[in-house]
């Protein structure tokens, strides 16, 4: 089978490392980059951890820093240094600079950036937002534009010398996954022959507490599919991956790392933050991206759960897989890797992505952490504690937002492709 679409580069920072390499052994061995948080004022939540890109991890220096030493970007700078990464690994840029070079003979090279709140730290550093007279103070009038997806995405444009199409999309949780699918679909439609499709998000306290009141945030660590779980631990990252026509990437030469097979997305039409009981959607996603990827639910060799461990999601996921599987469900092995980096929101899928080509490449699968008792609902192979070597040949990645937006995709094997 030809796979229309195929991955020669990517790069990532996150809480467990600033390149793959690092970041596919914390992913195997641990331990959890969970720790206090440090990006904004924590004191007054009920849950005063996440899990941070350090300074041991990304240079505090390369964050926007002004006199007072408080960040007001965080998203900006992690994006532009995956990105840059991704296109150096895809062999498109120098790596001195990770920006295309002037004389490229890529000029239109596609951007989609996936986000949930942009730079949200940008606007709540302005406090109050008016002055005594009640108009806006003019701290706003620069912070504003910081905090919008698509300057971000512009930026990123900007400083890489990206010149095809640029585009943001803010679908929350699935935002990495809905990159991908509209890379995907740029250059299945001839729009651009290169796209660097991923995602970005910095931590903040509107994200912080917001899930907070939600009642959806652990107190210590995040145990996806155990009885004991309470909720998610909020992380934050960037990831972006080189998406290419194959026939493109064979001429220049570039090394296919995996093959971007299909895509799928669907809607719960339930609940504006709870999923589905059932996980109608996102078994539908599930399903239409295996028909896109033109393979078998028993094709499938491993999945890459949303798993956030929130008691909703982790139930809702599994009667999905059931539903979408069938018997092969109890079969497939299934991991979540947010146990360890936290949940990244916008970046998250494309986090989970390289997570996926990491697993084809090593012909192993990441275990889910923190997995001691398993919950009676969710009775699949949850691949608990340990890394599981096996053949890998399809894996699909699965990522679900609020508002009951589902994204599923499914990666191949460069055998396959």
């Amino acid at each position: 089978m030809t796979t229309p679409v195929v991955i020669t580069g990517f790069g990532l920072v996150t809480p467990l490392g600033a390149n793959p390499d690092i970041f596919w052994g914390r992913l195997l061995t641990g331990p959890s980059a969970a720790g206090p948080i440090t990006a904004f004022p924590a004191i007054d939540c009920a849950t005063q951890i996440a899990c941070e890109v350090s300074p041991t991890v990304f240079p505090a220096q390369l964050m926007d820093t002004p006199a007072d030493g408080a960040p007001i970007n965080r998203a900006r700078p992690l994006a532009l240094a995956a990105a840059a990464q991704a296109l150096v690994h895809a062999g498109l840029a120098h790596p001195g600079t990770g920006a295309l070079p002037a004389s490229s003979c890529e000029p239109c090279v596609g951007l989609v950036v996936g986000t949930t709140l942009g730079e949200a730290i940008a606007i709540e550093r302005i406090d109050p937002l008016v002055d005594d007279n009640g108009q806006p103070r003019p701290e706003l009038r620069q912070a504003a534009p910081a905090a919008s997806a698509h300057l971000l995405a512009g930026a990123i444009a900007m400083q890489l010398g990206l010149h095809g199409l640029v585009l943001a999309t803010t679908a929350a949780c699935a935002a990495g996954n809905h990159a991908l699918a509209i890379g995907y679909e740029w250059i299945r439609g001839g729009r651009a022959p290169v796209v660097l499709a991923g995602g970005a998000e910095g931590l903040s306290r509107l994200a912080h507490i917001g899930f907070s009141r939600l009642h959806v945030v652990a107190s210590d660590l995040c145990r996806p599919f155990d009885r004991r779980r309470q909720g998610l631990l909020l992380g934050e990252g960037a990831a972006f991956l080189v998406l290419e026509d194959p026939v493109h990437a064979r001429a220049r030469g570039a090394h296919i790392w995996a093959g971007l097979a299909g895509y799928g997305l669907a809607g719960d039409a339930y609940h504006l933050v709870a999923p589905h009981p059932e996980g109608r959607g996102a078994a539908l996603a599930m399903r239409r991206a295996l028909h896109m990827a033109g393979i078998a639910p028993e094709d499938i060799d491993y999945i890459n759960a949303h798993g956030t461990g929130t008691p909703q999601n982790d139930s809702a996921e599994t009667s999905a897989i059931k539903s979408a599987f069938g018997r092969h469900a109890f079969q497939v092995p299934i991991s979540s890797i947010k146990a360890l980096g936290g949940h990244a929101m916008g970046a998250a899928a494309a986090i989970e992505a390289i997570a996926c080509v990491l697993a084809l490449q090593h012909q192993c699968i990441p275990p889910t952490h923190h997995l001691e008792e398993p919950d009676p609902l969710c009775d699949l192979d949850y691949v608990p504690q340990v890394p599981r070597e096996a053949r890998l040949r399809w894996v699909m990645n699965n990522s679900f937002a609020f508002g009951g937006n589902n994204a599923a995709v499914v990666l191949a094997h460069p055998d396959a492709v």
